[in-house]
């Protein structure tokens, strides 16, 4: 009888130990959700490579939410980004986002930040209705070396080497028959007669 028992408030004892450890995995997979907070809207024109969902949201460094959905737009254009915030934006200065990276890791966040800081972003025209409040985005560092790069080479390629080159080499030869063409020997003689009259 006692072997009875005990099995059973060892199975007993099993079951309800499951049941509580599944419950405590829905619950902290669940608090995530149930977090109270604004989702707002980000759209980049640049790879969001290395942005996952749940990556930080931070405001001049300080976590302020996350991010809840990455998709493309519906434009086929632009990468849309859906952050959650723990607190409204309603009445604040404007903001502006942009994607920063985690040392050399490759791993990216969104930075929020006042507009009136750096460039100021490009009204986005939209062709269609974003789901939440939209923060406008501006290029991240990355982006803006590489855009300067693209506009230096760009640059250097309408530059017409080629007829700088034909230029140099006619002005050269003009005045290789300049000097061939002038008689050095009488200049020669003038310039050593002066030289005798200085020394005299």
């Amino acid at each position: 009888m006692a072997s009875n028992r005990t099995k059973f408030a060892v199975g007993l004892f099993l079951v309800v130990g499951t049941l509580l450890a599944v419950s405590a995995i829905i619950w902290i997979g669940m608090s995530g959700q149930l977090k109270s907070g604004t989702k707002y809207v980000v759209y980049f024109d640049e790879s969001v490579q290395g942005l996952d969902q749940d990556s930080p949201v931070k405001y001049r460094g300080v976590t302020i939410g996350r991010v809840v959905h990455i998709s493309v737009a519906p434009d086929g254009r632009l990468v849309e980004v859906i952050v959650q915030l723990q607190e409204s934006l309603k009445g604040q200065a404007p903001l502006v986002a942009q994607l920063k990276s985690v040392g050399i890791t490759g791993i990216m966040f969104i930075e929020l930040d006042l507009v009136g800081k750096g460039p100021v972003p490009k009204d986005l025209k939209l062709s269609f209705k974003p789901p939440h409040p939209v923060i406008p985005s501006k290029p991240s560092d990355i982006a803006m070396i590489f855009r300067g790069l693209e506009t230096a080479f760009n640059r250097i390629q309408q530059l017409d080497v080629e007829g700088v080159v034909k230029g140099l080499q006619s002005i050269m030869e003009s005045a290789n028959r300049l000097i061939n063409d002038t008689d050095v020997k009488p200049v020669l003689q003038r310039a050593a007669a002066a030289l005798d009259n200085v020394n005299k």
